[in-house]
């Protein structure tokens, strides 16, 4: 393909020679039309030109030059004697020296000239005939079949504007010399003689007649107009010819390079989604295998590196790929940031998929950054189907990555466990969407202890579903579908604004706090806080019975939108608790700079915190949340001793079966109540709970 530099060039070399022709074409046409062109030669008075009469017999007509005057008289007393009234001019003529008189670039002849008859029937009708040399060999021994006649007729009576194109040849000579068609078109290249007669030859009347001609010009042009525009006109045509195959290549070469930018990724010869779908049409027919390459730390290196170095990063190791491809036997394209797709004829060997996945983890070595690799999954469909359905295909690929994602494993193939789980997502999906559609979602609370107080301070919201099937499902499972096909939006408000009625109508304190998880895509988006806080103020809920919780793995990519969201939700007054904490990344360092006013220690610590160093991690998250001002809060305390010894350690608040399982906000109102008379309470004494601190400690 030419370089989009040489298609400029030869533009601006187009152009150079487009305004050269213009302004050459707008300068030819002025001198055209202007007094520049003009040229005018004196016939009546030309050097060496010989003035004769046409009569043969010499005693009727003369002629005679008189003061730049031509005077022709002819005495005709008798008609029987064939007179032929008028005079010739003959030029000198060397056809072989090229001095030949020539009107090829006179445009008309201007004459001035007057005809007098006493004889009653004259009209004043003269003609002038222009002879040219027919035969070029017959000089100077011509005859009049070797001269040919060109005539115009007109009436003589002062100056007279006749054009050359009047001039006709005459047909008389034509018959008399039985000249061709082809032979009989006008030539004034070789010009003999030019002569005026009395239009009646010979003369019919008797009577003294009389031509006084004073002036007989030849007005020509240098460049002649006919033949200007007819240059032009060629120049013009190649001009616009050029011009429109020069358009031509240039679309034909912008739209391969449209369709390349719409099959191809910039810059790169890998395809993109389209050039994948229509690539994909080889293998109809066929027997195929899709491995789809998901990118899985995409996300961490635009945010860190930027986007620039990682689709520098991807370009260069799918260069890599492309150089390991046989491409007659494979397509190869990127789907989109975070997916490439390779469709084989035939499922490679074991070694080569080794190496495939190698080639994508290698790495590269970036300027100024250092090593950089990508973190993949390869997810593999054999298609054993005539027609690939490559939305189909790329679907259960995907699903193959996902049944490994948090896995060691680096390939996986689509397999009848995977196709029943993905089909399980789908049918879960269904009935997420018919428990939106029916109102078949409901709120449970888990009761959240203060120990201190000896109180329900608050309580964690948890959705569930009187749908017969998704009420068997646990929330775990079929939240993470529901963020995946975009419902979870739907889920979350529904969510809040249940939260907001059951507040207002149930009987708690107004320092109660009602925790509400929300998903991260929420925290992703900029109206979120403007929709959170309209329905806030349509409640009247206080801001601050309100706490909002975010799993510890949504900050570890926390972007600067979602560090906004955090802080307009924190200055309405609302609390944010960071959920799971010590499940994701999030070192003792980063916590101290977390945007949050509570932690929640996971359950799988407090689980097992009878295990050897969980106690000790525990305390220093209890111990550096403190020195920070977070609460905290323990989860899934089940037993009596966790409580206990969580307390010693300084946590203040529980929530667990120990406490309730999840009921109504109904019932937690009642439970509060019953600590507050204090009919029952979780605490013991500090001489019951010191056995349990010994045994641990």
């Amino acid at each position: 393909m030419i370089s989009e530099l040489n298609r400029y060039q030869a533009f601006r070399i187009y152009q150079v020679i487009f305004v050269a022709i213009v302004i050459l074409t707008s300068a030819a046409l002025l001198f055209s039309y202007s007094s520049l062109n003009e040229y005018t030669v004196d016939i009546l008075n030309k050097d060496r030109a010989t003035l004769y009469t046409t009569d043969t017999s010499g005693h009727h007509v003369q002629a005679r030059r008189d003061n730049h005057r031509v005077i022709l008289t002819c005495n005709v007393s008798k008609t029987d004697q064939q007179v032929l009234c008028g005079f010739g001019l003959l030029f000198p003529l060397q056809p072989e020296q090229d001095q030949v008189m020539s009107f090829e670039h006179i445009d008309h002849l201007n004459i001035n000239a007057i005809a007098t008859s006493d004889a009653p029937e004259f009209n004043q009708r003269v003609r002038l005939v222009v002879k040219g040399l027919f035969h070029p060999d017959a000089w100077p021994t011509y005859q009049n079949a070797d001269i040919k006649f060109h005539a115009v007729r007109f009436r003589a009576t002062g100056e007279k504007n006749v054009p050359l194109e009047r001039f006709k040849v005459e047909t008389w000579w034509e018959d008399l010399y039985n000249i061709s068609y082809e032979e009989a078109s006008k030539d004034f290249s070789k010009i003999v003689s030019l002569e005026l007669y009395v239009n009646d030859i010979p003369i019919l009347h008797p009577g003294n007649y009389q031509i006084v001609v004073s002036q007989l010009d030849a007005k020509g042009y240098y460049l002649n107009s006919k033949d200007l525009n007819r240059l032009l006109a060629y120049i013009w045509q190649i001009t616009i010819g050029v011009f429109v195959v020069f358009y031509l290549w240039v679309k034909n070469n912008l739209l391969k390079k449209v369709r390349r930018q719409a099959h191809y990724e910039t810059g790169s010869d890998v395809l993109n989604y389209n050039g994948f779908l229509q690539e994909q049409v080889k293998f109809y027919g066929k027997p195929a295998t899709l491995y789809l390459i998901k990118i899985l730390n995409w996300q961490n290196l635009t945010k860190h590196f930027g986007p620039d170095v990682a689709y520098r990063l991807v370009k260069e190791t799918n260069e890599d790929v492309l150089k390991y491809l046989d491409h007659s036997q494979c397509i190869y394209a990127r789907l989109n940031n975070e997916e490439m797709a390779l469709l084989t004829s035939n499922r490679f060997d074991e070694i080569t998929e080794q190496h495939l996945a190698a080639h994508f983890l290698a790495g590269k070595d970036i300027h100024g950054i250092g090593h950089l690799r990508l973190e993949i999954k390869i997810g593999i469909t054999e298609e054993a189907h005539s027609n690939i359905d490559p939305s189909g295909s790329i679907n259960r690929a995907r699903h193959a990555i996902e049944s490994i994602r948090g896995s060691h494993q680096t390939l996986q193939l689509f397999n009848r466990e995977i196709h029943a789980a993905a089909e399980q997502s789908t049918a879960i999906e269904s009935y997420i969407r018919d428990s939106l559609t029916d109102q078949l979602f409901y709120l449970v609370f888990m009761p959240i202890f203060d120990i201190r107080k000896n109180r329900i301070t608050g309580a964690e919201a948890l959705i569930r579903s009187r749908h017969t099937h998704l009420k068997e499902i646990s929330p775990e499972i079929y939240i993470p579908i529901a963020e995946k096909t975009g419902l979870i939006r739907e889920i979350d408000f529904f969510v809040i604004e249940q939260c907001l009625i059951l507040l207002n109508q149930t009987r708690l304190p107004d320092d109660f706090v009602l925790s509400i998880n929300i998903s991260a895509k929420e925290l992703l988006d900029s109206s979120f806080t403007e929709l959170f806080q309209s329905r806030l103020t349509a409640s009247g809920i206080a801001a601050n019975r309100i706490c909002l919780e975010i799993t510890e793995t949504f900050f570890v990519d926390i972007n600067q939108q979602c560090a906004e969201t955090i802080n307009k939700l924190r200055q309405m007054g609302c609390k944010v608790s960071l959920d799971d904490f010590g499940t994701g990344y999030t070192s003792f360092n980063q916590l101290v700079k977390i945007m949050v006013d509570e932690i929640k220690i996971d359950r799988s610590f407090v689980s097992r915190i009878y295990e050897s160093g969980n106690l000790t991690i525990i305390e220093s998250m209890i111990t550096i949340a403190h020195a920070y001002g977070y609460q905290v809060v323990a989860e899934g305390v089940e037993h009596q001793e966790q409580l206990e010894i969580l307390h010693q350690k300084g946590c203040r608040f529980y929530q667990g079966y120990l406490i309730s399982k999840p009921v109504s906000l109904e019932e937690i109102y009642y439970l509060d109540q019953r600590l507050c008379t204090e009919v029952i309470s979780f605490a013991q004494e500090e001489e019951q709970r010191q056995p349990y601190a010994e045994a641990i400690d």
